[in-house]
């Protein structure tokens, strides 16, 4: 997101105001620097963006299908993937409200957190539907937007034996702790996944897990043909938003 950066360590969310790289002057739009949502009673309300504090903020997306302006970005009209605080938070006008449950709350209850830095890795928000990836919960997760509640769309809860994930119905497939996901914008709800700890990808699409690049439980290092192809623990990955058959 051109614009806000975010610091997991310091748990802090900064946004640039230059015209033109060289030009930039970053400030702090939320986060105080430090960590530990979880000892705060309630949990996640509202507050200012500048006082408020973030547990492991991994990903900030700009809410895209309200096409902000660059004042608005700047005013902090952002999604926060509040990883170690199991939830996505929302910067509105110098405020910052929880977008979904919190730390355990009602409706968060089973998403996978811990410390050093367990807890979802990635997120995306669209106009209806709210995506994670529970990543230590080993399942990508949707639930309508406004929230409603958290449905599994893959992964049965388990690693998958020696980081062998098998293609078939997404439910009852295992996920190796993935970390990242790209979903299609054409609304056929394809979601690519980043296995991280199986070093491969798999397309989810009705229904069902493929492997579309890499060998499951083979990591390693080779160009060619994308099931020919080795990755190594890949964290993220990303659609072409000019064409979306590219990955």
């Amino acid at each position: 997101l051109a614009g806000l950066v975010l610091s997991a360590r310091t748990a802090t969310v900064t946004a640039d105001e230059g015209p033109i790289p060289g030009a930039w002057h970053v400030t702090t739009i939320a986060g105080v620097g430090a960590s530990n949502l979880d000892d705060v009673s309630p949990c996640a309300d509202a507050h200012q963006a500048t006082r408020e504090k973030f547990n492991r903020p991994w990903k900030v997306e700009e809410a895209a299908f309200t096409a902000p302006t660059r004042a608005q970005i700047v005013n902090g009209t952002a999604f926060i993937m509040d990883g170690e605080n199991g939830c996505i938070r929302m910067i509105d006008d110098g405020m910052v409200t929880p977008a979904t449950p919190c730390c355990g709350e009602h409706g968060g209850e089973d998403i996978g957190v811990g410390h050093d830095g367990a807890g979802p890795q990635d997120m995306h928000v669209t106009a209806d539907h709210f995506y994670l990836m529970d990543s230590y919960s080993f399942q990508l997760k949707r639930a309508s937007r406004p929230f409603d509640k958290w449905v599994v769309l893959a992964g049965n809860g388990s690693r998958p034996h020696r980081g062998r994930s098998t293609d078939g119905p997404a439910l009852e497939q295992a996920l190796n702790e993935p970390h990242g996901m790209a979903v299609t914008s054409d609304g056929s709800g394809d979601v690519y996944i980043a296995e991280t700890w199986s070093s491969c990808i798999r397309l989810y699409r009705k229904g069902a897990l493929t492997t579309v690049a890499g060998q499951c439980g083979t990591g390693g290092h080779a160009d060619g043909q994308p099931l020919q192809a080795r990755f190594q623990h890949m964290h993220h990955v990303n659609l072409d938003p000019r064409n979306e058959s590219r990955l």
